[in-house]
């Protein structure tokens, strides 16, 4: 498996510092970085599940949209979307519906995994198609579960669901179909997707219409936050969380300098 990683405020070791990831998490949302966590599980599950000529794109983003998906598959198998989820509890995909499951009741959830899942793989579909590139099937969208504590109760959802247990198995089991790409063109729309051969492919955004039921929070890394006015990459509030973050370490290191003082 191939894997081209464009994870925003990688170091240069590939990993997320603990600046980065503050800075991540007040850019993207406090479940930013363990969603990158949940996405390390599954690459090595995918790893060794995929035989060569795949390639996983991680975190990449749909031109000038904001939307940043966060994991693509191509490979001989066909394009998928990818998305993963690291919640724990026992949930119900049934149809366009998912949320959580009790004996006695069905709770929907805020934000549609199945409806996002789609709308992603939409995105990716669009984006790949103004790159001119035709497609044979569409991109089919994907909800990987990391987490072994969640379970899935799944009845006829409109994307497959794949649990934690089963992820490497899936993966292999692509190997077993009618490959609708060869070797050698996986890896080119691979390479297209990441670097589009014209400034006006990458430039051009991708829209797609919200899902009835699902929030305006559509992605985990909301391309919504690209429209917002940014100091340092950081909106207002931001700044200003992260202002009173330092202001209260400062004052913990008065507070205990004067207890030090005082004792001596």
């Amino acid at each position: 498996m191939k894997l081209i990683d464009k994870t925003p405020l990688l170091n240069e070791k590939g990993e997320i510092g603990f600046i980065q990831r503050i800075q991540g998490s007040l850019r993207y949302g406090f479940d930013w970085y363990p969603e990158l966590e949940a996405q390390k599980f599954v690459l090595t599950q995918l790893n060794r599940g995929l035989a060569k000529g795949n390639t996983v794109i991680r975190n990449h983003t749909l031109g000038a949209s904001g939307i940043i998906l966060p994991l693509a598959l191509i490979g001989p198998a066909g394009i998928f979307a990818l998305l993963v989820t690291n919640l724990r509890g026992t949930f119900q995909a049934k149809g366009d519906s998912w949320g959580t499951l009790s004996e006695t009741s069905f709770q929907p959830a805020r934000i549609n995994l199945l409806s996002r899942t789609e709308r992603l793989a939409k995105a990716l579909q669009v984006y790949v198609e103004r790159l001119g590139i035709t497609l044979p099937q569409p991109v089919e969208p994907i909800l990987l579960t990391a987490n072994p504590g969640m379970h899935v109760e799944s009845v006829r959802p409109i994307v497959n669901v794949v649990m934690a247990d089963a992820v490497e198995r899936w993966a292999a089991s692509l190997g077993k179909s009618s490959p609708v790409f060869t070797v050698e063109s996986a890896f080119e729309i691979a390479d297209r997707i990441v670097n589009p051969n014209s400034a006006q492919q990458a430039a051009e955004g991708v829209e797609i219409p919200a899902e009835t039921g699902d929030s305006s929070d559509a992605f985990s890394m909301d391309s919504q936050t690209t429209k917002t006015k940014r100091v340092m990459g950081m909106t207002v509030p931001q700044l200003a969380l992260l202002g009173g973050m330092f202001l209260f370490e400062i004052c913990l290191i008065i507070g205990f300098g004067l207890i030090i003082f005082s004792n001596s």
